[in-house]
């Protein structure tokens, strides 16, 4: 499924989403597949503002901006797809209740205002408006054992995925009914 934009970005669009890929199902399934990415980046926008507004209560000044401008991506990733597919996503917005509207502009709009007002008290104040306690090391002892700490808990969690997907692929049926190990058996 591709669209009449011959665009390096719309090319690259077209080939990120792969949409004739075996891998979306059936219709239903397809139509569920999009329901779950929808529902993903919806968590994504909340998620960012949240982490934002707790980071700017808590005196950060760089944080907040970051997951702000990533928290609207998915939007505007998303206008500009449906755009070029010829659907207006913001005409279609318009659709929603008042209920579903008074929603999105409080939790959107009011989330990005208490950053911006936090981040105005940390920048008059000198701190955030609930101040953290002093670490009991040096600044840099702390940032280098959480440094290590994410890393560490990456390289685990990237591992054990990596050992999932190893187990599920060996045990799970391939589309013709038969396992990968299965086939070796067929060969001879």
């Amino acid at each position: 499924m591709t669209t009449n934009d011959h665009s390096v970005l719309g090319r690259a669009a077209d080939r990120l989403m792969d949409l004739d890929s075996p891998v979306y199902g059936d219709e239903r399934e397809r139509a569920l597949v999009m329901e779950a990415y929808t529902f993903g980046a919806t968590a994504t926008v909340y998620v960012c503002i949240g982490g934002a507004v707790v980071s700017a209560v808590l005196g950060s000044l760089g944080l907040p901006v970051v997951l702000l401008v990533a928290a609207t991506l998915p939007s505007f990733a998303s206008i500009w797809y449906a755009r070029r597919r010829g659907v207006d996503l913001l005409a279609m917005s318009e659709r929603a209740t008042p209920r579903e509207r008074r929603t999105a502009v409080l939790t959107l709009v009011g989330g990005m205002l208490v950053v911006l007002g936090a981040m105005l008290f940390t920048v008059r104040a000198g701190h955030g408006l609930v101040p953290l306690p002093e670490p009991s090391g040096t600044v840099s002892e702390v940032l280098d054992d959480a440094l290590v700490g994410a890393i560490l808990g990456g390289m685990g969690g990237g591992l054990v995925g990596l050992v999932m997907q190893l187990v599920r692929r060996r045990t799970r049926p391939a589309a013709g009914g038969t396992r990968d190990d299965d086939v070796d058996d067929l060969d001879d």
